[in-house]
């Protein structure tokens, strides 16, 4: 997302959805990207379906929300959102501090309302929602290796709604670049898209 964002302003593409157009493509990669990936960890059979049957739902309707909602926030909050998440996230790791596992993964109503917390989130910053799914699963006694594997199997609905979200907030808008479908900016979700299928499975290894 941030490559995306960094592109669009050298080019002065987007104004004012620079950040939208950022989000949008970065979700839109992912959908590739995530398919590449969890075809890999499927076949190492590290994913475990129970969970992403019990999450998906959920996150597609955080995402799709959010996606929706993130059409009327100013590009400014959208980056400001993105900046303090980052920086939350950077500080959890370089803290060290990892959630300990200390119950079992919670029924459909609590998978449900982290899944629809997680989806919302990742519509905003642009992610397939690792970095909150993985901590969530392992706080609940997932194996770490399954706990990745699963992350990206849910990262694939997450970045389909997600995508799908932006293109329709997107449209119509004022002052979006040739190439722009919405939120989503086609030439650089291409470029990527071909560099990530082809390194995802690499990093699934």
């Amino acid at each position: 997302m941030p490559v995306v964002l960094a592109v669009l302003s050298a080019a002065h593409l987007g104004g004012e959805h620079a950040q939208h157009l950022a989000v949008g493509t970065s979700l839109a990669v992912m959908v590739f990207t995530s398919a590449s990936s969890v075809r890999a960890h499927h076949k190492k059979g590290a994913v475990d379906w129970r969970i992403v049957r019990g999450m998906a739902a959920a996150m597609v309707a955080g995402t799709l929300l959010g996606s929706l909602i993130a059409g009327w926030i100013s590009g400014l909050a959208l980056r400001w959102f993105f900046v303090v998440y980052a920086y939350a996230v950077a500080a959890q790791m370089l803290i060290g501090r990892q959630p300990k596992g200390g119950r079992e993964m919670p029924g459909w109503a609590g998978q449900g309302a982290a899944g629809s917390l997680i989806g919302m989130i990742s519509s905003w910053v642009g992610i397939g929602g690792g970095s909150m799914s993985v901590p969530f699963m392992t706080w609940c006694n997932v194996p770490v290796h399954t706990a990745i594997a699963t992350s990206a199997a849910l990262g694939w609905p997450i970045a389909v709604s997600g995508a799908v979200g932006y293109v329709y907030s997107g449209w119509g808008a004022p002052g979006l670049p040739p190439g722009a479908v919405g939120f989503v900016y086609l030439p650089a979700m291409l470029a990527l898209m071909l560099m990530t299928v082809l390194l995802a499975p690499l990093g699934a290894r």
